[in-house]
């Protein structure tokens, strides 16, 4: 997705972390999911198993049996909870709201009312399981606003049910409706294993994985799990697991950080620090990079529960020594054996992630760093069980046990600690992580993305040549940082990526052309290019799947200024004002189109109003230049 140039326009659009998924019209008649119900028939043990387990209960009508709170029990926002005629009621501002829908069931059972639009609403009474008590939904919203209202089909429900075509929200811009609608209230058996319709009709064999070996493959079988457990925009409907991820999909990465800097969801050093993150954190492992291990070696795919399984919970060793074994326990550790200290997972997996009102397991299966506390303060395992020790103290142990153990994570945390400063120290760091072949290229690709706000030829030269490189996520993250740069070198390097493999890196390519237009220097494009136009249409296809999206709109009015629609491109404008009034580049866009047409009163009014929307400083920049067009 493109972030325009803030030189002319001063447009700086936000990279969204959490997929927004929605399309107009209605689920694809070409479907094939079958449906759980038809998978039991043949499979009815593995059946029963799922079907009791968390994403066998992620979604479910609010009946009696699924609502597992206490109505009666006091705390949580002010307001009555109450059944009636079979119903649940949850009164919050003096509103009575029938409960359609709950979520979760294990941990935290959230509740979901309909609006007449067709919006799904999260209430703010929330029922933790656990503690068998009330809270607000606002507690775990990062920096939520006052009179917070979350909506469900808007950022949440892509994960959490099972669609005949995936990621489509039907909400239609011109009624400012939804039409929501889902095959299976769950992550269903075809969510993993793809449709299985033809397969249910006997005719065909099943596949329960990715059975060709393309381009990212590898990649794409994590996705199995990583396509709700790794952050992610969506940039077309329609996956299913035996497509390529980077055709639907472009995953969150660190230097997204960037438009959260008082919320980060990862440690300086790459780790992810919040949940439903446990496919980034395992795609950074040894384990994982190796082949040797996947999300399923430690984990039952249809139960998929950790605290009820005794085996990882007590025994969880045992599970990494079946490929590390031989160890001299006390020897590698340097704790006695069968103690806490020499225990695989107290080491490799401490409790760093945060859940939503509990601590969670790290995936990453990296060693302590607690030079990284000291230097960054991102936890360390030894610190969680030395806990009257200072991380001093620990990473002095360390340098004295492991005096040759690998730099790489201390070079992260440093390269990405100067990056979010905007240090200008940060592009050698940045520009040695992301030429690293042998380094992840998870950590590469956000290395790329950081240098695309880092000034001289190092960084932009760098960017250049990783163009080609093997790795689509790296790719991806060149063509959105290139979007920056200026220079017929930048430019010709994206017209290249028009003609990529994968679709999200087309889109990416793309979008960040026509922001350099934008550029004070805009760069003249050869329209008529049928890669460039194939690419365009493609981008325009994926702001649709965001429709309900002011960024996206934004983004939308921005082509269409560039294809010179400028009634197309007001209508888009205005369509990101009625979703959000305080969206400072739909005022912008506006003020570029009275600035086309000659109106320069008018292009001084909206410039005028981006800035009493918003305080940056790159809004009263493009004021000033409004100013002098009046002039």
């Amino acid at each position: 997705m493109s972030r325009l140039s803030q030189s002319l326009v001063c447009v700086a659009a936000a990279v969204v972390l959490v997929a927004v998924v929605c399309a107009a019209g209605s689920q694809s008649p070409m479907a094939t999911i079958a449906g759980a119900g038809q998978c039991a028939s043949c499979h009815q043990k593995t059946y029963e198993r799922w079907a009791d387990s968390i994403h066998g209960k992620m979604i479910q009508r609010a009946t009696t049996t699924a609502v597992v709170s206490r109505p009666e029990t006091s705390g949580g926002p002010a307001g009555r909870r109450f059944w009636r005629d079979g119903a649940f009621f949850i009164q919050e501002d003096g509103v009575e709201n029938r409960v359609d829908l709950t979520l979760g069931n294990r941990r935290i059972q959230h509740y979901l009312t309909y609006k007449q639009n067709g919006q799904v609403i999260v209430l703010h009474s929330t029922w933790d399981v656990k503690r068998r008590q009330w809270f607000d939904s606002a507690e775990i919203v990062p920096n939520a606003p006052p009179h917070f209202v979350q909506q469900w089909n808007l950022t949440c429900f892509y994960c959490h049910v099972t669609q005949q075509q995936q990621d489509v929200k039907n909400f239609d811009p011109k009624t400012m409706t939804y039409r929501t609608s889902w095959v299976e209230s769950s992550a269903s058996c075809e969510r993993c294993h793809g449709p299985m319709a033809e397969h249910a009709a006997g005719k065909v064999a099943g596949r329960s994985f990715r059975d060709d070996l393309s381009a990212g493959s590898r990649y794409d079988r994590l996705m199995m799990c990583g396509q709700c457990h790794w952050p992610k925009v969506v940039l077309a409907t329609g996956y299913n697991t035996r497509k390529n991820y980077f055709d639907y999909y472009s995953p969150g990465l660190i230097h997204m950080d960037e438009n959260e800097p008082t919320v980060p969801s990862w440690w300086l050093d790459g780790r992810p620090r919040r949940f439903s993150m446990e496919a980034s954190g395992f795609f950074l492992s040894a384990c994982f990079q190796s082949a040797k291990a996947a999300c399923t070696s430690c984990h039952d795919p249809h139960w998929n529960r950790t605290d009820g399984n005794e085996e990882l919970m007590k025994r969880p060793d045992q599970y990494c020594i079946k490929c590390h074994g031989g160890y001299d326990a006390q020897f590698h550790t340097k704790h006695a054996p069968a103690s806490t200290g020499s225990s695989c997972v107290g080491c490799h997996m401490p409790y760093t992630v945060s859940g939503v009102k509990a601590k969670m397991r790290d995936h990453t299966m990296l060693a302590p760093e607690p030079e990284n506390t000291v230097a960054y303060g991102i936890p360390n395992a030894c610190n969680e069980c030395h806990t009257d020790q200072t991380a001093r103290w620990a990473a002095d142990y360390v340098n004295r046990w492991y005096p040759d153990r690998s730099e790489r994570l201390r070079t992260r945390a440093k390269a990405f600690s100067l990056a979010r400063q905007k240090n200008g120290e940060a592009s050698e760091f940045l520009v040695r992580l992301a030429q690293d072949v042998t380094e992840n290229s998870l950590i590469r690709a956000s290395a790329a993305g950081y240098l695309g706000s880092s000034s001289g030829p190092r960084a932009s030269n760098t960017l250049i040549r990783l163009a080609t490189d093997s790795e689509p996520m790296v790719r991806l993250e060149v063509a959105r940082a290139l979007g920056r740069l200026q220079g017929k070198d930048a430019v010709a390097a994206l017209q290249r990526l028009l003609s990529d493999a994968f679709r999200t890196i087309r889109i990416q390519s793309a979008s960040s052309l026509v922001d350099q237009t934008f550029s004070a220097a805009p760069p003249e494009l050869d329209r008529k290019n049928p890669q460039f136009t194939a690419a365009l249409k493609e981008y325009r296809d994926s702001l649709a799947v965001e429709a309900d999206n002011p960024t996206m709109q934004v983004r939308l009015g921005s082509l269409e200024f560039f294809l010179g629609d400028l009634t197309a491109a007001r209508e888009a404008y205005g369509m990101a004002l009625k979703l959000n009034s305080k969206e400072a580049d739909a005022y912008v866009g506006l003020a570029l189109i009275e600035a086309r047409v000659g109106n320069a009163g008018e292009a001084l009014k909206n410039a005028r109003k981006a800035t009493q929307v918003s305080d940056k400083e790159s809004y009263r920049q493009f004021l000033e230049r409004m100013k002098l067009l009046k002039q």
